[in-house]
């Protein structure tokens, strides 16, 4: 037979005709445990947000899981699957609980996630210009700030900052830029294709 709530104790005799029934035998209480949970995916760098599948396979168990690298315990808040984070350096630590059932195991990630901002978009991206280009840039992330170069090195959180467009006015120039955020690591880095700034072409009247 199977036990399926924990702390249950078992007692039992032994019984033949002819003979007195046996003493009764007891046994410890057993532990039943939710099954721990699994994580999926359980690592990894991602941009705006990491998805995280959490399941167990204890049907009907409830998954509660904390962010802040903290313990999860029967009295943290249930969470539904897939669990959004969006901070990076965030920790998910989670436990499955079930009615009748002693709390799981609990399963943690063994580093924290790293959630980097999303890239800057650049507008126009490269071509062809008469005299200067006006480049205009934007990022998805809420609250960011932007940080470019245009002399072809590396842009970093400690570039020039972006606050209005970006006038080019030498060909073969080429922006590149990352974004900042609250929260979020630097972004993936974003760069433009050549920008080609020709001389406007002469004109000519008649005098």
């Amino acid at each position: 037979f199977t036990i399926g709530i924990t702390d249950l104790v078992v007692k039992a005799i032994a019984l033949k005709p002819g003979l007195a029934p046996s003493n009764v035998v007891e046994s410890s209480a057993f532990t039943v445990k939710a099954s721990a949970p699994k994580l999926d995916p359980a690592d990894g760098v991602f941009t705006a947000e990491a998805q995280i599948a959490v399941t167990s396979a204890t049907p009907g168990a409830e998954m509660r899981c904390t962010l802040d690298g903290t313990e999860p315990t029967a009295d943290t808040p249930v969470v539904s699957s897939p669990v959004s984070v969006t901070e990076t350096g965030s920790i998910v630590r989670c436990v499955a609980t079930k009615a009748g059932l002693t709390v799981s195991d609990v399963t943690s990630m063994a580093s924290p996630l790293e959630i980097k901002a999303t890239a800057p978009v650049m507008t126009p991206d490269g071509g062809d210009f008469t005299n200067e280009a006006s480049i205009v840039m934007s990022c998805e992330t809420t609250g960011c700030t932007i940080r470019y170069t245009t002399d072809g090195s590396e842009a970093s959180p400690d570039s020039t900052l972006y606050t209005e467009p970006i006038v080019v006015t030498t060909s073969g120039t080429v922006v590149r830029a990352v974004a900042v955020a609250e929260g979020k690591s630097t972004s993936y880095e974003t760069a433009s294709k050549p920008y080609s700034i020709y001389a406007a072409a002469p004109t000519f009247s008649a005098n």
